[in-house]
């Protein structure tokens, strides 16, 4: 079984092609052909995998957006990168987010899956059934949203919780950008003083979040 992947959306500056994914440029219009390719590979269901029930993907989603809910606090000083970890195996990750795989490491066994821009949100909307996955509401007006483009968020976020915000984080560089919702699969293996083996396998999903007032 293979999910349908959609097409590497290309940059439209001249002669320059661009994965808007992972933000790679490349010289020709043949080597994001082949960067989409690999990409493709990435998301074929292994023979290896578990076929999951979807009663059971569908509850798993609905576990991931309440511990996303649970790092959305309504306070400025909260405001920043969060993540979230839960243990998950390679088969119940691939069930969650084939399709939209984007990286993949044949010497770690990484995955990653990357959502940023316009569309990233309603994507993620349809992956966790839930339009509110990444936003929450308070009293007073007030709500914390999941940064999925900048864009936007911007332009409505209140100016002093925006101000505050960065100084808070200007000290601090960090791997996953704002605007990016970044989500990672890495297995795990630990071995004790007479090497026993335990080993698993663990989802990580790293996002920004913000704070508006609702008018």
């Amino acid at each position: 079984m293979t999910y349908t992947l959609p097409p590497t959306p290309i940059s439209p500056i001249t002669e320059v092609f661009q994965c808007l994914i992972c933000k790679k440029i490349f010289k020709s219009k043949r080597g994001l052909s082949q960067h989409d390719a690999i990409i493709r590979r990435y998301n074929i269901f292994r023979k290896d995998f578990y076929k999951l029930p979807k009663k059971f993907i569908n509850e798993f989603k609905k576990t991931l957006v309440l511990l996303i809910h649970r790092q959305l606090p309504c306070h400025f000083t909260k405001i920043g990168l969060k993540s979230v970890t839960v243990a998950c195996t390679e088969s119940q990750f691939f069930a969650t987010f084939g399709g939209y795989i984007h990286y993949f490491s044949n010497k770690t066994h990484v995955y990653k899956c990357i959502f940023g821009g316009p569309d990233s949100s309603s994507k993620l909307a349809q992956i966790f059934n839930n339009v509110n996955w990444g936003t929450k509401y308070y009293n007073g007006s007030e709500m914390i949203s999941v940064v999925t483009n900048l864009d936007d968020i911007d332009m409505e976020e209140n100016p002093l919780d925006r101000k505050r915000k960065y100084a808070i984080n200007s000290q601090k560089k960090s791997r996953y950008k704002r605007g990016e919702v970044v989500i990672e699969w890495k297995p795990r293996l630990e071995k004790d003083a007479k090497d026993n083996k335990c080993e698993g396998g663990f989802l990580h999903v790293h996002f920004w979040i913000t704070k508006k007032r609702i008018i």
